[in-house]
This record gives structure tokens, C-alpha cells and sequence, in this order.
């Protein structure tokens, strides 16, 4: 008993220094002995906190749970930082944070919805209206309020539709607790999930600003590891991720100014400037558009087209170094900037053009005032703004496609057309053709795009280094024919003299512009063939016909038609390799048709089922089974027509016909091997 007692004094005592050190706390209830004998003992227990009993604290106090996720704040020197050494946030960072899915792990984010991608383009949006000065952009993100107004529109936008609790959210990951980014579903409903969308959106805004201007202004960037070096360079040639406003460029180069072959020969590996920066200094308004960049301006958008034209044969003719040397000659392209202006300043820059669908003077650096074509020294700024954008757009197909023969040779399949009358005038997309350049023409060739009549120029003069290389371009045959009242202005004429004529019939106009590498027809007989897919055999047959048909004429021209895009050289065999995939179909059904409905032979009957449906299972085997990059023929397919349509809007949409077209056939196909006892081991290819 004296043992007790001593406990009971030491836990008494104990108690006590707790209770004066530290918070008080309801007294912890206690097992009361209420009887002790020698054979039994009966004990007291306290009711549960469930049962109305006492309610129990612990012997410390736990710390206060937040209402809200902590989440990082920046202050100015934290971005300064950032600014110095971009491995210390990513872009990436925030994506994962928001619990978003791109397709990709390293490089620029891709994503698979256009959901999503439509959040990335408003996203781009919102950043391109920040600073373009570093000083600038680091006050703008140190300022916790700037972006308040944008999150809102944003969350306003794409809120409820992708982190809603009632959305399809097959787009978001699913939360972790192992997660170093996305430990919790994100729920739009939720007021504290808000603020966590809130700080990520913030920060992806930012670092995409930041990523823009660093990878517009830096020149010289410090050897990194391979792969990071690669995304760099990546990031600075991918117009998706350059934003439709170009960075402050005259910190870099002069833009007032012609570039000699020394900046020229910096393009060849990397363009030191972002590639929209040649399309802003015009003064024209693009958006980007599932990361592709549109005009607002009609007239520009076939402006870039015939610029685009004239690039891409001057990357097929020339070899590197004569590219260089050509583009650092002021005079080269005289002529054919002079047709390109004659055909579309007026519509753009003239003095009663509408120019809402032109940037702002000022609001851009590269942009500080309105360009007037009727103004001398405008046209000036005109015609080489447009030399060098023509250069540029050369210099970017040479990064991306290389100097290969085999290239090049595709691209002259598709621009090679003969030139019957070359003193006349057309427009510049059907105003050139190849010719072969030789040591024996040079001469002849050296007289640079003499097409044109003596009246109107007497012609730029060329270095003596060029004399060798011969001329790639040749004037086209068209029904405009040059008189003396339709003289071109060049940048060298003067006063009201050299305006173009005023009164062109439109209609006229655009009939002459028809392209000629028309793949319309491809198309519409191909969503035909998928929307129409129970149509009799003999005029499914007929159209696969006329669809192999127009696939042969048009062939040669999808390297240039599909931008060179890595699948470009492979799309053609893919789509005649469904063309033979459907035709073999079409013989099976028609085979499977001429059955008899009742065979004498059953062990026959059985044969001659089993060995369609090999066939079909054999014929789809070999088109499903190809596989470029991972992706599968019929992905390629829908990513070849996606890209062969005018803009990304109708790619999208051609793209999704085409793979509920595909899906209804499998079901098709399905539904013709159950009818010889096996529809499923078709599929199972």
C-alpha cells in the first residue's frame, strides 16, 4: 500500500508541473476501483466521448490544421533568382500542380484534349500582354494582384468544365499522397481548391513569360546536358511556344537595319530571334491556334502563303552558304517582293485599308508605328521586312528538314511546273518554277529574275560570287498580262507614279488563285467513303477508286503540303495501305454474299468460312500492325488529313470524323466475321 501511495503522489506531482506549464485541459477521467476482495474486483469504467461521456484531451496540444493548402509566395528577389537559373521552377511544376496530363515528358507540354489545349492558348494569351523587358516582368510577377482580373476570366472560362466536380476530368490525374505536385483532386466547387488553381495558373502564366523573353533574348546560353540543350532549342524554334508577339528584339539586332552574312550564317543552326518576330514587324495580327499561327487578315494570310512559296524553293536551290550570301544581299529578291507588294500592301498597309486587323503602333517594340504603303520610306521598311521574313521562313525549313537530296527532290516534284510565257504577270504562288542551275547558264542565269519588261527595271546588280550559283526562279505563264499601265513599284520608284492600279475585280482575283496543290477533293471522298460505310459494294468500290486516284496525283506534293512533318513521308503508303485493307474487305463481302444460304458439304461450308476469315484477320493485321512512332496507321492517317485542311479548327473536326468513321467500320467488320463464326478474332490482331 505504501508503494501506491508513493506512485499516486509522483503522478499527482507530475500532473500539477504540467498543468502550470502548459495550456489547461479538461481533467482525463479515470477506472475507479469500486470494490476489491480477495476472489473478485470490481472496476468503474467511464461512459465513451460516442455515449455522452467526458470528453478526452490529449497530454499535449496538436497544432492548429490550416483552413487552406500553404502554398508558396514569390517575392522580387525570388524571381530574380528565377530569372538567373530556370531549373528552379518549370513550367511543368505548374501543370502537375493543376493534376493536367500532357502526352509528353520532356519538351514543350502537349495535350491530348482540346480542352486543355484551349486553356494553354489562353494561358499564352494572357502572357503575351505582360512586359517585355526583364525588370519589367520581374516587377509585374512580384505584384500578387496583377494577374487577378486574367485568373478570374480564366477560372471563369474553363473552370467548371475541367476541374468541375460533374465533369469528364479524363484529362487530370489522379491525386497521389505520394505525389510531389498532386497529392488531392482538384474540385472547382471548393474554395480552397479555387486558391490552389488560382497559384498555379499564376505561375504558369509567369514562367511561360519568362521562358519567352529568355529564349528570345539569349544569344550565347552556357553548355548544358544534351538533352536540356535540345528542349532550348526546341522551345526557341517551335512557333507554337513563341508567342504571336515578338520579345524586345532590338536589345538583340537592329531591325532598322540589313543584316550582313555574319548575323545571316547564325540562322543556320538556330534563329536568334523568335520567328513571329518577322511577322510582327509588319504590323500583322496572328493568334495561335492549337499551336498554329493564324492571321486575322485574309489578305496576309496569302501573303504568308506565297512568302512560304518562295522560302521553300530557295531552300530546294540553293546550298547553305549561297543562302547566306543571297539573303544578306539587299538586292536579291527585287523583283519578287515588288509582285508581292503590288498584290497585297494596298489591301494591308495602304492609306484606306481597314487596319483593325492590324497590331496597334506601340504596343509591340518591333512595331512603333503605322506602316503606310503610299509612304516611300514605309514601302522601304516594307520590302525588307518581307525579304528578311522570306529568309527566315527558308532558314527555318533548312533546321528542320536538313540538307537531304531525297527532301528536296520531293519538294521539287510538287513545285516544278512549265513556264510557257514568262513576260506576264500572277500572283507569286504560281509566279516561279524551278530551273537547273549549270556553269554553262550562268550567265544567262545571272541576270536574276529578267522576266519582267526592260520598261520597268534595269535590273539590281549581283556579286561576282554569285555568278556560278545560277538562278532559281523563272517567271509562270498567267492571264494578266504586263502592260505599261501595270507597271510593279519598286522600292526604288517614287511619288504616285509607281501605285498600283486601284479597280481589280475580287472575284476575278480569287479565281486566279486557285492552288494547285488541291487536296479537297482527297478528302471529301474519303469522309464520303467513312460517312456512307453501308453503301452497295460496286459504289464503295468506285469511290475507293477515285480516291486511289486522287492519292496518286497528289503524292508528290505532301511533303510541302504537310508542312514536313515527321510522318509525311510515310502518310501516302499508310493511306493506300487502308485503301488495299478496304478493297480486300469489299472482296470478302461480296464473296460472303455469293454463299449459299445451305451447303450440301458442311465440313466444306466450314473450310471456306475459316479462310475469309483469315483473310480479313491477315488484311487488317497488316494495316493495324504498322506502326511510326508509336502511333498506329489509322492515327497517322487522321494526323495526315488533320494537317492537310486550312486551318486547325477544321483539322480538329476532319480529325475526329475520320476516327468515328474507323470506329463504325471495325463495327462493320465485326458484324461481317460473326457472320462466318468469328467477329471478334478478327480484332484480336
Amino acid at each position: 500500500m505504501a508503494d501506491q501511495e508513493q506512485r499516486r503522489s509522483a503522478h499527482t506531482r507530475r500532473s500539477r508541473l504540467q498543468d502550470s506549464s502548459g495550456p489547461q485541459r479538461s481533467p482525463v477521467p479515470r477506472v475507479q476501483i469500486t470494490r476489491l476482495s480477495r476472489r473478485s474486483l470490481l472496476v468503474k469504467f467511464p461512459l465513451p466521448e460516442t455515449m455522452g461521456g467526458p470528453r478526452r484531451s490529449p497530454r499535449w496540444e496538436l497544432p492548429a490544421v490550416p483552413a487552406a493548402r500553404t502554398l508558396p509566395s514569390y517575392d522580387r528577389d525570388s524571381w530574380t533568382r528565377l530569372t538567373m537559373n530556370p531549373n528552379l521552377s518549370r513550367i511543368a511544376t505548374a501543370i502537375q500542380g493543376l493534376g493536367l496530363k500532357p502526352v509528353n515528358r520532356r519538351g514543350i507540354p502537349k495535350f491530348e484534349s482540346p480542352l486543355i489545349r484551349q486553356l494553354a492558348n489562353a494561358i499564352s494569351n494572357v502572357a503575351v500582354e505582360l512586359p517585355k523587358n526583364v525588370e519589367d516582368l520581374i516587377d509585374a510577377a512580384s505584384d500578387v494582384k496583377r494577374l487577378d482580373v486574367d485568373i478570374a476570366a480564366l477560372l471563369d472560362r474553363f473552370g467548371v468544365e475541367i476541374w468541375g466536380r460533374n465533369s469528364e476530368r479524363t484529362w487530370l490525374s489522379k491525386a497521389h499522397d505520394r505525389s510531389e505536385g498532386y497529392k488531392k483532386d482538384l474540385i472547382f466547387e471548393d474554395p480552397t481548391d479555387q486558391s490552389v488553381l488560382k497559384h498555379h495558373l499564376r505561375m504558369w502564366i509567369l514562367l511561360k513569360a519568362f521562358n519567352t523573353l529568355r529564349n528570345g533574348t539569349q544569344l550565347n546560353p552556357k553548355q548544358k546536358h544534351k538533352a536540356e540543350d535540345a528542349q532550348q532549342l526546341a522551345v526557341a524554334r517551335d512557333e507554337s511556344e513563341i508567342d504571336v508577339t515578338a520579345v524586345q528584339a532590338s536589345n538583340l539586332l537592329s531591325l532598322e537595319n540589313y543584316w550582313d552574312e555574319k548575323i545571316w550564317r547564325r540562322f543556320v543552326k538556330a534563329s536568334p530571334l523568335p520567328f513571329s518576330t518577322f511577322i510582327s514587324c509588319l504590323g500583322l495580327k496572328t493568334r495561335l491556334v492549337y499551336g498554329r499561327t493564324i492571321f486575322d487578315h485574309l489578305a496576309a494570310k496569302d501573303l504568308s502563303a506565297e512568302v512560304n512559296n518562295i522560302a521553300t524553293r530557295l531552300y530546294i536551290q540553293l546550298s547553305v552558304e549561297t543562302l547566306v550570301s543571297y539573303a544578306a544581299d539587299p538586292d536579291f529578291l527585287d523583283e519578287e517582293i515588288d509582285v508581292l507588294l503590288y498584290e497585297y500592301a494596298p489591301q494591308i498597309w495602304g492609306m484606306d485599308a481597314d487596319r483593325t486587323e492590324l497590331l496597334k503602333p506601340g504596343v509591340d517594340d518591333t512595331y512603333v508605328k503605322d506602316l503606310v504603303y503610299e509612304d516611300d520610306e514605309d514601302r522601304k521598311l516594307l520590302w525588307m521586312n518581307i525579304h528578311r521574313w522570306i529568309f527566315a521562313r527558308s532558314f527555318k525549313i533548312l533546321r528542320q528538314s536538313g540538307s537531304s537530296v531525297e527532301v528536296k527532290q520531293g519538294m521539287i516534284a510538287a513545285l516544278n511546273h512549265d513556264n510557257s510565257s514568262p513576260n506576264i504577270f500572277r500572283v507569286p504562288e504560281r509566279l516561279y518554277m524551278l530551273t537547273p542551275s549549270s556553269i554553262e547558264d550562268a550567265q544567262e542565269h545571272n541576270k536574276k529574275r529578267n522576266a519582267f519588261t526592260a520598261a520597268n527595271y534595269s535590273g539590281p546588280k549581283q556579286p561576282a560570287s554569285h555568278e556560278t550559283q545560277g538562278s532559281m526562279l523563272k517567271r509562270r505563264e498567267t492571264s494578266l498580262s504586263m502592260t505599261e499601265n501595270q507597271k510593279l513599284p519598286s522600292k526604288k520608284q517614287k511619288g504616285k507614279d509607281s501605285m498600283p492600279r486601284s479597280s481589280i475585280d475580287k472575284a476575278d482575283e480569287e479565281a486566279s488563285r486557285v492552288s494547285p496543290f488541291d487536296v479537297s477533293g482527297l478528302t471529301t471522298r474519303f469522309l464520303n467513303y467513312l460517312q456512307n460505310y453501308e453503301q452497295s459494294d460496286s459504289l464503295a468500290t468506285s469511290v475507293l477508286n477515285s480516291i486511289d486516284q486522287d492519292l496518286t496525283q497528289v503524292v508528290s506534293t505532301l511533303p510541302v503540303l504537310l508542312n514536313n512533318e515527321p510522318y509525311a513521308t510515310i502518310f501516302a503508303n499508310l493511306f493506300a495501305s487502308w485503301i488495299t485493307y478496304r478493297r480486300t474487305i469489299l472482296a470478302v463481302r461480296k464473296q460472303v454474299a455469293a454463299l449459299p444460304i445451305e451447303q450440301p458439304n458442311e465440313i466444306k461450308a466450314k473450310m471456306t468460312r475459316s479462310r475469309l476469315l483469315t483473310k480479313l484477320r491477315k488484311a487488317r493485321d497488316e494495316f493495324v500492325g504498322t506502326k511510326y512512332n508509336g502511333k498506329s496507321a489509322e492515327e497517322v492517317v487522321c494526323l495526315g488529313f488533320g494537317k492537310l485542311q486550312g486551318t486547325a479548327e477544321e483539322g480538329e473536326e476532319v480529325m475526329l470524323t475520320i476516327r468515328e468513321g474507323f470506329r463504325k467500320l471495325d463495327d462493320k467488320l465485326v458484324e461481317l466475321g460473326d457472320l462466318l463464326g468469328g467477329g471478334n478474332w478478327i480484332m484480336m490482331g
